[in-house]
């Protein structure tokens, strides 16, 4: 009898202390998750649209293997300054 109260105590331990492991881990990850949420560089609004004007292209290529014409649409800012570039393929595979 003294043998099980010992273990019963000794799991009840354990199991406290993986509980509290595991509260202090989550309470961890959520605090620097709240503050990654919350810290924003300043002057960044991923909402504004920008103000400088936009040039549009249009070209076609031909897909010799297939036998068809691929329609391209190519957006360019009016600037000389490297920009990042999008690709957006609607229907790829199709």
């Amino acid at each position: 009898m003294e043998v099980a109260r010992k273990l019963k105590v000794r799991f009840a331990t354990f199991r406290c202390r993986v509980g509290l492991a595991c509260m202090m881990k989550f309470l961890f990850l959520w605090c620097v998750t709240a503050m990654a949420a919350a810290a924003k560089p300043a002057g960044y609004d991923p909402l504004v649209v920008g103000k400088s004007e936009v040039k549009s292209l249009t070209f076609e290529l031909q897909d010799a293997k297939r036998n068809r014409e691929v329609p391209i649409r190519v957006y360019l800012p009016d600037t000389k300054k490297t920009a990042p570039v999008i690709l957006f393929s609607h229907g790829l595979g199709g």
